[in-house]
């Protein structure tokens, strides 16, 4: 398969999907050998592998970091998360907030939040204010009271009110929800306001009989917020309503509890697949012990499994949810 990663150009997608989903230690020590490979595109495969399992790159992280392909780009600023970079590879991410290409920009943006450049959350403010999606998560895991006010008033603009209900699901504050609770009857807007108020409740809204049977819909297009559950809305506000008294106005919940370091390791061992890399993403924003927040939520259940057990084994952390990280 090793052989086949760098012979077969039209499988390599594929082969290398296959290659970092492999357990045996011998992959790879061959992706090591791989690095060297004169075809940057063989070398970039290689790279992918290791990545997924957190390994480091040496010097071709620089090669990726210096290619004019974007996708191997964005692969090099990932990579760069994982371990302290050096002063050259800082300057290529910093570079890469500027870049023409949107997907390298977010990328470098991600990462630069990662770790702690304040260009990078300039950067975030600058996106958020139009429709970008990573930029509104990132608000919301870095923000403060200031920060979610913004997110709330993006709600008033359609183009806009996707990715801030998005967003402000990770917020967690019952105002969130208050808000949120206006578009249940909108056909968009709807099921992501639901996930809104599951977020905060940590109420399973088809378990209590919140919802409505979706139309029936002949559409070829499918988002991920299609296979949302539709809320029924005179039904959520009413359990709102009963139970509002119960939720501390700028408090931040997940699942129903204050904001912690434990409810948010339960939520990615056990929460919705859809939300994990954002949670991920907000330990690793936080936590002093950033570095050691390790885990590949595309991998293999054993492996995200040993590696949610390292997580778990670091001493508790104190997030500091409240303090903005503008």
């Amino acid at each position: 398969m090793v052989t086949a990663l760098r012979t077969l150009s039209q499988q390599r997608s594929a082969l290398t999907r296959a290659l970092a989903c492999s357990e045996r230690p011998e992959v790879l020590n061959r992706m090591h050998e791989l690095l060297g490979d004169p075809d940057l595109d063989v070398v970039a495969a290689a790279s992918e592998v290791l990545i997924f399992h957190h390994a480091p790159l040496g010097t071709t992280l620089s090669r990726l970091l210096a290619s004019d392909d974007p996708v191997k780009q964005v692969l090099g600023m990932k990579a760069l998360a994982d371990g302290p970079p050096s002063l050259h590879d800082t300057e290529r991410l910093l570079m890469g907030l500027a870049h023409e290409v949107p997907v390298v920009a977010a990328a470098a943006m991600e990462v630069g939040c990662r770790l702690g450049f304040g260009s990078a959350w300039q950067l975030v403010k600058e996106r958020a204010a139009g429709a970008d999606r990573m930029a509104m998560l990132l608000l919301a895991l870095g923000g403060g009271p200031a920060e979610y006010r913004e997110l709330l008033a993006a709600l008033s603009d359609a183009a806009r009110r996707p990715s801030a209900l998005w967003a402000l699901g990770f917020v967690g504050t019952p105002e969130t929800v208050d808000a949120s609770l206006e578009w249940l009857n909108d056909r968009q807007a709807g099921p992501l306001a639901g996930e809104v108020f599951t977020a905060v409740t940590g109420v399973n809204l088809a378990e209590a009989n919140l919802t409505v049977d979706p139309e029936e819909t002949e559409a070829l297009d499918h988002a991920p917020e299609d296979d949302l559950p539709l809320p029924d809305p005179v039904k959520v506000r009413h359990w709102w309503k009963q139970h509002r008294g119960t939720f501390t106005d700028g408090q931040r919940y997940l699942m129903g509890e204050p904001r912690s370091w434990t409810g948010l390791l339960a939520a990615l061992l056990r929460g919705s697949m859809r939300r994990r890399s954002a949670l991920l993403l907000d330990l690793q924003l936080r936590c002093p012990e950033k570095r050691s927040l390790l885990l590949q939520p595309r991998a293999p259940t054993r492996q995200q499994y040993a590696e949610l057990a390292a997580i778990q084994r670091l001493d508790h952390v104190e997030l500091n949810a409240a303090r903005s990280l503008f």
